[in-house]
């Protein structure tokens, strides 16, 4: 049965990014809120930021994920300590008991050379061997109309947008501060060295018709969570559907729409909230058609301390969560008094997706 489409609204956040005036400020922070409380998600889009343009990001995924099966296997893979980086493969990660049928490659900040990481979600980005290297620049120069092949050019393009969509979620909190009657500084507290531990992740969806060697699971593209942290966006650049959120007891497709990212809620940023923003259960279903997204997960600070809710509001956060089980309950947090900070607990978190031997 097809999921019903969600009617998000699409909020233009060129007031924020530019710095307009307050009362243009206010007004986004407006649609903002009643987006976050109804939904706890939205679309968002701006003619004056390069990161909405998705041609360059959408052809290094293309190039990457387009390598043939003998490249693939010389792809550093991510390992099970809790800090991902690089080539997740095909039943590599899954955040339930089923099978997800899905490759990716998860990448972050570009750690300086030489410095030594402070924590367990700091340290250097795996890549692709140099003779990888090459052709993927190749590729990525063809694919935007360049005839000289720039030296790194697939690394500055990940480099490029990784830094755009940080720079995007902190003008979203500036947003949301605002949406709750706050300075426009207020979420900034929580989010110091948030672009030194966030994530972003290159994602390829096989078609449903796709055939592996493991036919015992259920077969889903991400099975159904809500995210951890304090705010993801998601470009969504081949217009292929299958991205859905759970809303009123149903699941509703959400309609990809050119020239928007796709935003939610997090976990962290619902609980900051006591629950009044929303961190909306979600989940990718597969599609007739091969899919590509580009998903940023955008942290709070590694020490930052997780809130607790009073009651049983918990159970509806994966972060509480134990991700290998197959449903979406069971909550972790659930009367618990005090928590690790949030860094050491995303950790443990990426610990329990991991899976492994996945290959094809």
């Amino acid at each position: 049965m097809q999921a019903k489409k969600l009617d998000l609204p699409t909020i233009d956040i060129t007031p924020l990014l530019l710095n307009q005036k307050e009362e243009a400020k206010q007004s986004v922070a407006e649609q903002l809120r009643q987006a976050a409380e109804t939904y706890g998600a939205f679309y968002i889009t701006s003619l004056s930021h390069p990161t909405f343009n998705p041609g360059g990001i959408l052809a290094a995924a293309r190039a990457l994920f387009e390598l043939e099966r003998s490249e693939k296997d010389r792809l550093p893979l991510i390992k099970p300590g809790g800090f991902t980086r690089g080539y997740i493969p095909f039943g590599g990660e899954s955040g339930s008991e089923r099978l997800e049928v899905k490759e990716a490659f998860s990448y972050g900040y570009n750690w300086p050379e030489g410095r030594t990481p402070d924590n367990g979600l700091q340290g250097n980005n795996e890549w692709p061997p140099s003779d990888t290297l090459c052709k993927l620049d190749s590729a990525v120069a063809k694919a935007v109309g360049e005839s000289d092949v720039d030296r790194e050019k697939w690394k500055n393009v990940l480099h490029e947008f990784y830094d755009g969509m940080c720079e995007i979620s902190h003008v979203l909190s500036r947003g949301l501060s605002l949406s709750l009657g706050q300075p426009e500084d207020y979420f900034e507290q929580y989010c110091k060295g948030s672009n030194e531990i966030s994530l972003l992740r290159l994602f390829h969806y096989f078609k449903s018709s796709f055939k592996s060697d493991d036919t015992t699971k259920e077969r889903i593209g991400s099975s159904p969570h809500t995210d951890w942290g304090f705010l993801t966006l998601i470009l969504q650049p081949t217009m292929v559907p299958g991205l859905e959120v759970f809303q009123d007891n149903a699941w509703h497709e959400v309609p990809t729409k050119p020239q928007t990212i796709f935003v939610n809620c997090g976990d962290y940023m619902s609980l900051l909230t006591q629950g009044r923003y929303i961190s909306p259960l979600h989940r990718v279903s597969l599609a007739q058609e091969e899919r590509y997204s580009m998903v940023f997960f955008f942290y709070p600070s590694y020490d930052a301390e997780i809130p607790i809710l009073n009651g049983d509001t918990a159970q509806d956060y994966s972060l509480f969560n134990n991700q290998r089980n197959s449903d979406h309950s069971a909550s972790a947090g659930k009367g618990v008094e005090t928590l690790p900070a949030f860094g050491d607990y995303i950790v443990e978190k990426w610990r329990q997706v991991f899976r492994e031997g996945g290959r094809y």
